[in-house]
């Protein structure tokens, strides 16, 4: 029996040796499978770290770009209220010298209208005068003939006259 007891006492040595190898290598197995899930975790906060470092780069990128669009934007609302502006100056100031141009061609019109008028009365005056001096000639030439029928009518030649002729 004591062979027999060896016997199983070498086994369960055996047994126990190999459960302590299956234990040793559950182990090894659970500590390669705790270092792979670690290792794991690693990458994956390793890749949410740079993710988020990527998101925050994109983010920031995207918050510059936007910042771009909208000053680009004011930018061209200022260009195009600018533009506006200046198309309604040019057009106050078209009103303006149209206005202007209207003055000055009545104001030609007024002047040669008034040219017009004070040559008409210039003509006017001279055809006034033209017929008085005609009717002073007339009036001299009456005189002198009324002076000529008084001297030779009259016996004294002394150049005087009498008031009733005069």
């Amino acid at each position: 029996m004591e062979a027999a007891a060896e016997a199983e006492r070498q086994r369960m040595e055996a047994a126990a040796a190999t459960e302590v190898q299956s234990i040793r290598a559950a182990a090894e197995v659970e500590k390669e499978r705790v270092a792979a899930t670690a290792a794991a975790a690693e990458n994956q906060r390793v890749a949410a770290v740079t993710s988020s470092a990527a998101n925050a780069d994109r983010d920031r990128a995207v918050a510059a770009i936007e910042a771009e669009q909208r000053q680009f934007q004011m930018e061209q609302q200022c260009l195009a209220t600018e533009e506006r502006q200046r198309e309604a100056q040019w057009a106050e100031e078209l009103k303006r010298l149209k206005v202007e141009r209207e003055k000055i061609a009545a104001e030609k019109e007024r002047a040669a209208e008034e040219r017009k008028a004070l040559e008409a009365a210039r003509a006017a005056e001279i055809e006034r005068l033209m017929a008085l001096q005609k009717e002073c000639m007339e009036e001299r030439a009456r005189r002198l003939l009324a002076e000529q029928q008084v001297t030779s009518a009259s016996p004294q030649a002394t150049g005087t006259f009498s008031p009733s002729v005069i």
